[in-house]
């Protein structure tokens, strides 16, 4: 039970220095059970235990109330109406530093019952660590002092160990952060802490002399201790700070990372944060863009992948609108491999069963992100402090808007107001938002209703009436497709193949057939389709060697959408099928021998057709059986030609 595993992780610095690692247990699964019990008991009674200032572990609270909190404070600075330093202290190794006397005492003197906190020192009685390095073992040693990281228990109890501190500073002389409305005895805020993430607001010397002088009280009786080298101030007001720190603290930065975000005095810094984070996302682009994937795992991949690294960053720093086309330039470079956009974004948005990717609108899910999570808490009862202080940003422009009418348009006699606000105003009279949509809509459900709002086009089809397309999307979405097929069936569907003909940039010279045998005649879709001698030739082999002779003079609309005119007692999704591997193999053959002028022989791409075909067929009869199966494979042969 009190044995673990010890591995180290970067933390991505250099890594030459101890400082640089971070030690996780790993620990075995019977103590993991009992430590999510014991946490699942205690963390019902956090919010009435915990200090209103702590995010961490306490239901209700996060770390976006937490970071949504400092940028509140900072907008106030930034505004005038507060002055004064913001001071995020660095804990050095906080986890590991607990002193275990000193936690048992606290949870005890917060009410914990005996027998509750018996159980709790269990788990670290006796315990024992060894280094786990490369596969090798070292010797055990003691732990005495410290909690597991990588136990679910740890968090919370690291929460109670620095709750005497983070309560202090919250009740203690300091006057806080106001502004506004909140300057009427309303709430102020003071400190803002996540763990071991705590960020205290000083509006004067004695105050961040009171401070330090509680941090080492602090320090003296559990152990910790401040990296005051790693510290970071922050000077917060109209002009240079008014008062010196006094080598306390490192002097005042321009730009201080807090919870993951750069918060600064000068300057539009939620720009400066998209940038950076930008810059991340490009870089996976870069890398991941060449990989051989499907359409469908591209989709994929941008939803649990890219979006992930913006969506935290989203939550607090609405998208500048001067980067919206960056944004969907590094998505659909991920979606297409290249930055060839042959079918419309707004194609790509419906979903699967309306002929689209069901791909996601990077713009608009990171701007209703932001929506849901700043502007629908905007009239709650129990408002926290960061939400009374949005309220009174947005209050002037949102009086009509909130009974019904329109948001008020931004002047700029309204003085100094938050870099967020005048994207927000934008977006909702851009898109028409009322307000109980913002609020009771889910994030999917809004994204939705803008898409089919302002993000949506027709399916430009060509030679498709009503009947086809219908019976043409459900030929496209069937299970029965080859997924390795799925992606040319798609473009050819919408009549975008990547042709010479399609690609405009290419001079008329150009964009002639790769294949000599046609004397560089335009390559159009018809001419891929229909009137290639080297396609027209497969088309001949394989339909006499399946019984389907009338593969070879296939129209447009049937090779496209699957309007097969006559369909000889065959099953139309078999006939969909075949040719949809007849169509991908062909394609794959003309891409060789525009891009690297290899030429794959006839009876090579026929033996290739015919060896999909058999496979398709064998693993339908497995998973249907043979009445089933049968009667889907009706009238084709599969013999030699």
């Amino acid at each position: 039970m009190g044995k673990s595993a010890l591995i180290i992780l970067s933390k991505g610095k250099d890594p030459s220095r101890i400082e640089n690692w971070r030690p996780i247990s790993l620990l075995n699964v019977d103590r993991k059970i009992l430590a999510k019990i014991l946490f699942c008991r205690l963390v019902k009674f956090a919010p009435g235990l915990l200090s209103g200032a702590q995010h961490c572990s306490v239901p209700g609270r996060s770390a976006f109330s937490a970071v949504l909190s400092v940028r509140e404070a900072v907008e106030r600075g930034r505004a005038g109406f507060w002055k004064g330093y913001l001071l995020s202290l660095d804990q050095a190794k906080a986890f590991d530093r607990v002193n275990h006397e000193y936690l048992w005492s606290v949870l005890l003197w917060y009410g914990l019952p005996v027998r509750f906190v018996e159980w709790l020192k269990t788990l670290y009685k006796g315990a024992e660590s060894f280094p786990l390095v490369n596969g090798w073992t070292g010797r055990p040693f003691e732990v005495a002092s410290g909690v597991r990281q990588g136990c679910p228990l740890s968090p919370l109890l690291y929460v109670f160990a620095i709750d005497p501190f983070v309560r202090r500073i919250d009740r203690g002389p300091l006057v806080g952060v106001r502004g506004m409305e909140l300057a009427a005895g309303g709430p102020s805020l003071r400190v803002v802490a996540y763990a071991d993430d705590v960020s205290i607001f000083a509006s004067s010397e004695e105050e961040v002399g009171w401070v330090m002088s509680e941090v080492g009280r602090y320090s003296e009786v559990s152990g910790s201790r401040i990296n005051r080298d790693k510290c970071e101030t922050l000077w917060l007001g109209e002009g240079d700070p008014a008062f010196d720190l006094q080598g306390t603290l490192p002097e005042p930065q321009k730009l201080v990372k807090i919870l993951g975000i750069h918060f600064g005095q000068e300057g539009d810094y939620h720009q400066q944060n998209w940038e950076g984070r930008l810059k991340d996302v490009a870089q996976k682009v870069d890398r991941w863009k060449g990989w051989s994937l499907s359409l469908r795992e591209r989709v994929h991949l941008c939803k649990a992948y890219l979006i992930p690294v913006l969506l935290y960053l989203s939550s607090v720093c609405i998208l500048p609108g001067t980067l919206w086309a960056t944004v969907y330039s590094l998505f659909f470079q991920m979606l297409w491999g290249n930055r060839l956009n042959l079918i419309k974004r707004e194609v790509t948005y419906r979903t699967r069963r309306l002929g689209g990717l069901d791909m996601v609108n990077p713009v608009v899910f990171l701007t209703n992100t932001f929506l849901k999570i700043n502007i629908a808490n905007l009239w709650k009862e129990r408002a926290p402090w960061w939400v009374i202080s949005c309220r009174e940003w947005f209050r002037p422009f949102f009086q009509e808007w909130e009974t019904g009418g329109r948001v008020k348009d931004l002047r700029a006699s309204h003085g100094y107001l938050p870099a967020y606000v005048a994207p927000v105003l934008r977006t909702l009279r851009r898109w028409g938002l009322q307000r109980g949509e913002v609020e009771t809509m889910s994030r999917f459900t809004l994204d939705r209703r803008v898409l089919s709002s302002f993000f949506q086009a027709p399916l430009a089809l060509r030679d498709c009436p009503s009947q086809d397309l219908e019976g043409g999307l459900s030929l496209l979405n069937s299970e029965r497709i080859p997924k390795k097929v799925w992606d040319v069936t798609w473009r050819c569907f919408h009549g975008k193949l990547y042709l010479r003909a399609n690609v405009k940039w290419r001079s008329p010279e150009e964009r002639g057939c790769p294949r000599e045998e046609c004397g560089a005649v335009l390559e159009s879709m018809d001419h891929f389709l229909l009137h290639c001698l080297f396609n027209i030739e497969v088309y001949k082999k394989v339909g006499a060697s399946i019984g389907w002779p009338r593969l070879a003079t296939l129209s447009y609309a049937e090779w496209a959408y699957g309007a097969f005119k006559d369909l000889g007692g065959r099953d139309r999704r078999t006939l969909f099928i075949v040719s949809a591997v007849v169509r991908h193999h062909i394609w794959c053959a003309r891409c060789l021998v525009s891009t690297s002028r290899k030429i794959l022989p006839l009876e090579t791409v026929y033996r290739n057709i015919m060896g999909d075909l058999v496979k398709v067929r064998s693993l339908e009869y497995e998973k249907w059986g043979d009445p089933k199966a049968s009667r889907l494979w009706r009238g084709f042969s599969f013999g030699v030609p």
